[in-house]
């Protein structure tokens, strides 16, 4: 395995597990040995890839968020009702996420990333 493709596993590993240990903490209660252990790395790995626990939730948002206005780019044509279509959808979509955010006390970056993507987009 080339050293930029495992740089990028371990990456998304910390990512996916950071996301599954915030299903039983708040993000200011996560314990990084708990994220450690689910993305079987170590500390220093995760401190090589992210300066805090919030920068990885702000990137794993990103990502969710980058990939929509992709499909909305893609669109042949847009106007309100169709934006506004898509935004439900999004937010159906991402209900149980949205719903972890609130109880683990997270929500403010997911609306942080949603309001800087939409701004760019528009």
């Amino acid at each position: 395995m080339k050293r930029k493709e495992q740089y990028q596993d371990f990456h998304d590993f910390i990512i996916e597990g950071t996301m599954l240990c915030l299903e039983k903490y708040t993000i200011n209660e996560l314990p990084l040995t708990e994220v450690c252990k689910k993305a079987g790395v170590s500390r220093m790995t995760v401190y090589r890839h992210f300066k805090n626990k919030e920068e990885v939730v702000l990137e794993y948002f990103e990502l969710i968020y980058d990939k929509f206005l992709k499909e909305l780019l893609e669109l042949e044509s847009i106007n309100s009702l169709i934006l506004s279509e898509k935004l439900v959808g999004l937010f159906v979509e991402q209900e149980e996420e949205i719903e972890k955010a609130v109880k683990g006390n997270y929500y403010s970056l997911i609306f942080q990333v949603f309001a800087q993507k939409m701004t760019i987009f528009l």
